[in-house]
């Protein structure tokens, strides 16, 4: 493993303090990217995004993003100060979560955001430039370029409630499966793992795949070049959670987009949807550590 790479993005790599793989790649993170045709200065509040409705053209879409993918949410759950995992205790029945199901959903009746368009309908709207912001991932950031070119800009996503929204963040790694790292292929394996997190392999990363490199010292000679996009990204990683690398985020992840519908619907209300996130994931927990 190099010194080089972040402690902070290294920590991801773990699974109960041990180390499952080598971070190549970090990121992954939500970030607010927007139109300057139609917005004029970088959002600071939330509530700032709706004042620009009243000025855009006739079938611009005000915002988008995948609404019914969960995580979207995670950064407005975090604006009311709540998480999917505290203490790898799962924690869905929170005022934290009732408030973030209500605030998005109304988001949805109030017509400031519609719920059925998908994520690749968010993002063909905002590369047709019909959409005045978009919330999407670090990795979107070349084709919007591609599309957009001058008319681009993108910022950390704004503040809610006078939190930061903070998403997920997570990394690649490269994992030696059944133990392969001690198997026949060890001294080749080695030299891979070495090469993936040098300087000329990090700074590739960047030039090519416009991913964050691990590598600490790459990070920094790619910063000191002014006025590049991943200044920003770097930037809006500081506002950000490692997403839990814990087996029952998969369980946790499944809960939460069927206690979300069901909130939208109006089949439950915020009460009874924490309550049913929390006793169905719990119970599938549960179930899990008996097989």
């Amino acid at each position: 493993m190099a010194d080089t790479t972040d402690k902070r993005t290294l920590e991801t790599a773990k699974l109960n303090n041990k180390l499952l793989g080598i971070p190549i790649i970090q990121g992954n993170h939500l970030l607010l990217f927007y139109n300057k045709q139609f917005v004029k200065e970088p959002i600071e509040i939330w509530q700032d995004i709706y004042r620009i409705q009243s000025s855009l053209p006739e079938k611009v879409k005000l915002v988008t993003w995948s609404f019914m993918e969960m995580y979207w949410f995670i950064p407005f759950l975090s604006a009311f100060n709540g998480d999917l995992i505290v203490d790898n205790h799962v924690q869905l029945n929170t005022p934290a979560m009732q408030s973030a199901l209500k605030f998005v959903w109304d988001l949805n009746k109030q017509n400031l955001v519609d719920r059925q368009c998908d994520y690749t309908c968010s993002n063909n709207a905002f590369k047709a430039q019909q959409a005045a912001f978009t919330i999407d991932g670090a990795w979107a950031l070349k084709t919007y370029e591609q599309a957009l070119g001058d008319n681009l800009a993108v910022q950390q996503l704004p503040k809610l409630n006078g939190e930061y929204m903070q998403p997920y963040y997570s990394t690649f790694v490269l994992a030696f499966p059944n133990d392969g790292l001690n198997g026949v292929n060890k001294d080749n394996l080695i030299k891979f793992a070495k090469l993936v997190q040098a300087e000329k392999f990090q700074t590739m990363i960047w030039q090519k795949l416009q991913d964050i490199p691990v590598n600490t010292e790459v990070l920094n000679s790619l910063k000191s070049q002014q006025g590049t996009e991943l200044a920003t990204l770097i930037e809006a990683m500081q506002f950000t959670k490692a997403m839990p690398s814990t087996a029952s985020m998969i369980i946790v992840w499944e809960v939460l987009n069927k206690g979300f519908i069901r909130y939208g619907s109006g089949a439950l209300t915020a009460e009874q949807a924490g309550l049913f996130m929390q006793g169905l994931a719990e119970r599938s927990i549960a179930n899990e550590g008996d097989e």
